[in-house]
């Protein structure tokens, strides 16, 4: 989300094409999640600590953006290659990976990490809710993945997950 708006400066033609459930989150509608935790527990923070959330809300507040186009899980979104849309919530609620068959290539977002050369998964403390994120990792156990692009990390070519 933190590079969609200058993105859309150098390259305006791009279609934002959002998971439907992070649309509200995305157009500032609805209060990121991740802030409405640390809100609650705002009384409980050092002075670092809130220092660090006022600068995490007005990231979100400055980077509102209203989407061209929402998809849910099982869409495919055409751009020259099929692209899967996969709801794999945890991260965020409206977290979604695509994967292209064609390449067994898995766009998983942050879904996983990469690190060291290897694919990790997420950590606990970086997820909304991680009972629903271990769901989300069984949920692309069967695709046949051969390569991931990771947003934190990049591209991976192979794909033995490391915990």
């Amino acid at each position: 989300m933190g590079n969609v708006k200058s993105l859309l400066k150098l390259i305006p033609q791009i279609e934002l094409i959002v998971f439907e459930d992070e649309a509200d989150y995305i157009n500032g509608s609805k209060t990121p999640c991740k802030i409405e935790m640390i809100e609650k527990n705002l009384h409980k923070l050092d002075e670092g600590s809130k220092q660090f959330y006022k600068l995490f809300k007005s990231f979100y507040e400055n980077n509102k953006i209203s989407p061209n186009k929402l998809v849910k899980d099982g869409d495919i979104i055409d751009v020259g290659e099929k692209l899967r849309v996969i709801a794999t919530p945890g991260h965020t609620m409206g977290h979604m990976s695509l994967y292209i068959d064609k390449y067994k290539l898995l766009i998983a977002g942050d879904l996983f990490m990469k690190e060291d050369n290897k694919i990790t998964t997420c950590p606990k403390v970086l997820n909304y809710n991680q009972e629903i994120y271990l769901n989300s990792l069984k949920k692309i156990k069967d695709f046949p993945i051969e390569r991931v692009i990771c947003y934190h990390g990049g591209d991976f070519l192979g794909f033995p997950l490391v915990k």
